[in-house]
């Protein structure tokens, strides 16, 4: 098998693994009715707790955009506000322990593929 060949049959072979990998994320996330943002959300606060700015600025999308995953998994009991009550702005984000668990349960899924 000559480069080319090589460089093609390479491809195509990590072309195929890519999409079962994306395949197998979106069956794990939709069972546990959970969107890839909210994924990314979970995976970020279990390192430790984020503003709204900080946590746009990891996961790579905009700070308003944050605010209604953040919503979601407050509603889910996901994800709770750690500042106390009598700040208004900058509150910190921290994983309520179902939000753990569940991050723990889904990144072990994530690893596991056929």
């Amino acid at each position: 098998m000559n480069l080319e060949e090589r460089h093609s049959h390479t491809s195509a072979l990590i072309s195929t693994v890519g999409r079962r990998l994306e395949s197998h994320r979106r069956t794990i996330l939709t069972k546990s009715n959970l969107k890839n943002a909210e994924y990314a959300v979970l995976v970020t606060l279990a390192q430790q707790g984020r503003t709204q700015t900080e946590l746009a600025t990891e996961i790579g999308v905009r700070r308003t955009h944050v605010g209604s995953i953040v919503n979601e998994l407050l509603q889910k009991e996901l994800v709770a506000i750690t500042t106390p009550a009598e700040v208004s702005r900058n509150k910190i984000y921290a994983l309520t322990p179902t939000g753990y668990r569940l991050q723990e349960k889904l990144r072990a899924g994530m690893i596991v593929v056929d």
